[in-house]
C-alpha cells in the first residue's frame, strides 16, 4: 500500500500462494468479527428459516469460517512443501531432492519460530506497560518477571510433539499470542511431510501415490486431522504433477479439409473446451464453498438440510475434535485445493495482484492480526461507536444502518493498518527471519 511495488514473476505454484493469503484475510476478518463487532450480535449463529442476515447462509458465511481456513492452510502448506521434491523424484534428480529436503528441513524452524518469538515478545512487554489486556494474563511486578512467564509461555507452547493438549486460549502455550496454536502443527507437519518424501524418493510414481494415500487413509480411520491435511497436500500435489506431464490428446481431424478450416475447426473445439472445463470448475468450487462454510459446531447447523446430513458423515476417531479439525471440512479442504489446482481460470484469478499481495504477508497479518485487534480495534471501534451515539442517540448504535456505518468507518480505520503493519512485519521480520535461516544454514552445513 505506501511501499513501492513489487517486482513479481507469476510461477506454477503463484496460486498457492494467492489460496494461503485468501484463506489468511478470511481468518482476520473472522476474528475481527468475533472480537469487534458482528459476534456480539450473533451474526455467525446458523441461518433459520425467515432469518434476514444474508451472511449467515452458506458461502457468504465465508466470513465466519476461519477454523475452515486454517484447514486450507495446512493442505497447501503440505502441497507447498512437497512441490519441489516430487518435481526432482519425477525427474529422478536424487542428490539435488536430498539437498532440497535437508535445506528445507533445517531452515523450517528458524522460519516458523523466529518471528513468533519476536512478537510474542512484544505482547509481553505490552501487557507488561498495560497497553494489551488479555483476560488470562496479568501485568507483573517487575520486568524480568514478566520475561520469565513469557519464556515458560513460550518453551511450553512451541513444542511440537505436544500440540495435542493445546485447546484453548487459557492454557500455558498460548497465551501471549493465542494464534500461534496452529504454529507447532504447522511445524510437526512438515516434519511428516520431508521424512515421507524422503523415504519414498526412489519409488515409482505409482507405488509413491498409493502409499501416499495409505498414508491418508490411515489418518482418516485415526482421526489425526493435521496430518490427514498436510499429506493430503502432498497427494494433491502428487496428482496434479501427473496430470500436468499427461500429453494433451490430439483431436481427430479429416485430411480432406482445408488448412485454414483445420484451425478454425481445432480452434472453436478448444475453445468449447475451456469453456466446459471453466463451468464445471466454478460448479465444482461453488459446491465446495457451500459445504466449507458449515456452521461452527456450537452454533448447529441451523436450516440447511445438506448440513444435517454432513455432520452425520463422520468417523467415530474424529469427534470431539475442535472447530478447526472437523472431518467435512477438511475433506472439503483438500478437495477444494485439488480443484483450484486443476482450474486455469481459479488459478489466473488467484496469482493476481491482491491475491498475490495478501499472499506475501500473510503469515504476518496472520500472526499480529489478533493482537492488533486487541490494542487497537476495540479502542477504535469503542470511539466509532461513542462518535455515532453522541449524532443519533436515539437509534441504537449496532441496529440496521448505523451498525453498518459503525462497521464501515472501522473497517477503513483497521484494514489499511492492518495491511500497512503486515506489510512491515512481513519486510522486516519475516524475511529476515529466511534471510537468518539461510545464512546459518551456509555456516552451519556443509
Amino acid at each position: 500500500m505506501l511501499s513501492p511495488a513489487r517486482e513479481r514473476r507469476i510461477t506454477s505454484t503463484s496460486w498457492l500462494d494467492g489460496l494461503r493469503g485468501v484463506a489468511a484475510f478470511i481468518v482476520v476478518i473472522y476474528h475481527q468479527n468475533l472480537l469487534v463487532y458482528f459476534f456480539k450480535q450473533g451474526s455467525c449463529k446458523a441461518w433459520r428459516h425467515n432469518d434476514p442476515h444474508l451472511w449467515r447462509l452458506p458461502i457468504f458465511r465465508l466470513v465466519c469460517s476461519g477454523g475452515a481456513m486454517v484447514d486450507v492452510f495446512f493442505v497447501v502448506s503440505g502441497y507447498a512443501l512437497s512441490y519441489k521434491p516430487l518435481s526432482l523424484a519425477r525427474s529422478k534428480e536424487f542428490t539435488k531432492l536430498n539437498a532440497s529436503i535437508t535445506s528445507s528441513f533445517f531452515r523450517r524452524g528458524i522460519r516458523l519460530y523466529l518471528p513468533v518469538v519476536f512478537i510474542t515478545f512484544v505482547n509481553a512487554v505490552l501487557i507488561y506497560n498495560k497497553i494489551l489486556v488479555y483476560p488470562h494474563l496479568h501485568a507483573q511486578k517487575s520486568f524480568f518477571l514478566q520475561i520469565h512467564y513469557w519464556l515458560n509461555d513460550l518453551t511450553t507452547g512451541i513444542n511440537p510433539f505436544t500440540v495435542d493438549k493445546y485447546r484453548s486460549d487459557n492454557m500455558i502455550g498460548l497465551r501471549y499470542e493465542v494464534v500461534m496454536w496452529t504454529i507447532p502443527y504447522e511445524y510437526r507437519g512438515s516434519i511428516v511431510i520431508f521424512a515421507i518424501l524422503l523415504t519414498l524418493a526412489k519409488a515409482r510414481p505409482l507405488s509413491r501415490f498409493l502409499i501416499i494415500l495409505s498414508l491418508v487413509l490411515y489418518t482418516i480411520v485415526v482421526g489425526q486431522w493435521d496430518m490427514f491435511l498436510f499429506i493430503s497436500g502432498a497427494l494433491c500435489c502428487e496428482i496434479h504433477q501427473y496430470m500436468n506431464q499427461m500429453k494433451p490428446i490430439s483431436i481427430p481431424t479429416s485430411a480432406t479439409l482445408p488448412g485454414a478450416e483445420l484451425n478454425e475447426k481445432a480452434t472453436h473445439t478448444r475453445r468449447v473446451g475451456t469453456i466446459a472445463r471453466n463451468i464445471m470448475s466454478v460448479w465444482a468450487v461453488f459446491c465446495l464453498l457451500y459445504v466449507i462454510t458449515i456452521p461452527d459446531l456450537h452454533f448447529g447447523v441451523g436450516d440447511i438440510p445438506l448440513y444435517g446430513k454432513i455432520s452425520s458423515i463422520m468417523p467415530d476417531s474424529w469427534n470431539n475434535h475442535p472447530g478447526t479439525g472437523r472431518f467435512c471440512t477438511c475433506v472439503t479442504a483438500v478437495l477444494l485445493v485439488l480443484v483450484l489446482g486443476q482450474s486455469q481460470l481459479f488459478k489466473r484469478a488467484l496469482s493476481s495482484r491482491f491475491p498475490q499481495y495478501l499472499g506475501d504477508i500473510s503469515f504476518a497479518i496472520y500472526i499480529i492480526h489478533f493482537s492488533l485487534i486487541k490494542t487497537m480495534g476495540l479502542p477504535l471501534l469503542n470511539a466509532i461507536r461513542a462518535c455515532r451515539s453522541s449524532i443519533s442517540p436515539q437509534v441504537p448504535v449496532d441496529s440496521g444502518l448505523g451498525g453498518w456505518i459503525v462497521l464501515f468507518v472501522y473497517s477503513l480505520i483497521a484494514l489499511p493498518t492492518l495491511f500497512w503493519l503486515g506489510d512491515l512485519t512481513e519486510r522486516y521480520i519475516d524475511k529476515k527471519s529466511v534471510a537468518l535461516a539461510r545464512w546459518a544454514e551456509t555456516k552451519l552445513l556443509e
